[in-house]
């Protein structure tokens, strides 16, 4: 049965769901207990010419948990504008609920833009999101499923998309310019080209199979950055300020192999996400055992 119909910016689709108040579950990966390596290694920081600013490599234990194998779409994030998640304070953190007031946020600053979200894109990342409105999404999801739907922290992150064998990228150690949705700027002229990945912006998730992480996460290379929970002073050998929360995987408009390395990470204000290129989204976490 259908219970729910939306008829608007992405066209028409049904959820169908027993429950009052429709939500789509993300598909989930288990990413079990263990060491891998975060950070980047001696070797990888010579053949990329990495930044002092991103971590040295290093073993860590990350414990099981389950992370979603695709970025949140905007055919799921529809669901959480749908059903007042904008205006209900209790999604959100009190700064999230400041800045939300404070620019009168209603939806994703890019979500009304063609290249990003139109009848024909509901399968397409996500794009133009503050760190606190993926945070809102995260608990609205939570209420909705009575499962605790996170964001994933940088080592959680990191270790879904590499592995344990401390890989470059999430295929290997290779670059393969036909493994993800990146700049692909051969013109030289610092603008998106399709010509290689197929797409000037976004592409639907899950569309390059080649690049698909030891675990079967697709997209953690380009496409969209991805925010993690964390600050990124915490995980930097250098100063920036205690606000700022980590982003990871590049995006479409990531030009150099160097920032679509699994190692590679940047961060930004958490109010940040309302910019002229749709590059932030998200994916979920959740602990294995809630």
């Amino acid at each position: 049965m259908c219970s729910f119909i939306f008829a608007g910016l992405l066209g028409v689709f049904c959820i169908t769901s027993s429950n009052a108040d429709p939500f789509i579950e993300p598909e989930m990966l288990i990413i079990p207990a263990g060491t891998s390596l975060y950070g980047s290694s001696e070797t990888e920081r010579c053949l990329f010419l990495v930044s002092e600013q991103e971590p040295r490599q290093k073993e860590v234990f990350v414990d099981t948990f389950l992370i979603g194998q695709y970025e949140i779409t905007n055919e799921e994030y529809a669901l959480f504008i749908l059903d007042g998640g904008y205006e209900q304070e209790a999604y959100w953190s009190d700064d999230g609920w400041k800045y939300r007031r404070q620019f009168s946020w209603t939806e994703p600053r890019r979500w009304r833009d063609k290249d990003y979200n139109k009848p024909e894109k509901e399968k397409y990342p996500v794009c133009a999101v503050s760190w606190f409105e993926a945070e809102a999404y995260c608990r609205w999801l939570s209420v909705k499923t009575g499962k605790p739907y996170r964001l994933p922290t940088a080592l959680e992150w990191e270790k879904a998309a590499r592995g344990v064998d401390g890989r470059f990228f999430p295929w290997g150690n290779e670059w393969n310019v036909n493994a993800c949705n990146w700049l692909a700027d051969v013109d030289g002229n610092t603008l998106p080209n399709k010509d290689i990945d197929g797409y000037i912006y976004t592409s639907p998730v899950g569309n390059y199979p080649a690049g698909q992480s030891p675990y079967g996460c697709y997209d953690m290379s380009g496409n969209v950055l991805e925010w993690c929970s964390d600050g990124l002073e915490e995980f930097s050998g250098m100063q920036h300020p205690a606000e700022y929360r980590i982003f990871k995987g590049g995006s479409f408009f990531t030009g150099n192999p160097r920032q679509l390395r699994c190692a590679w990470q940047g961060g930004t204000w958490p109010e940040i996400g309302h910019v002229y290129w749709g590059i932030i989204g998200f994916r979920v976490a959740a602990d294995s055992n809630p």
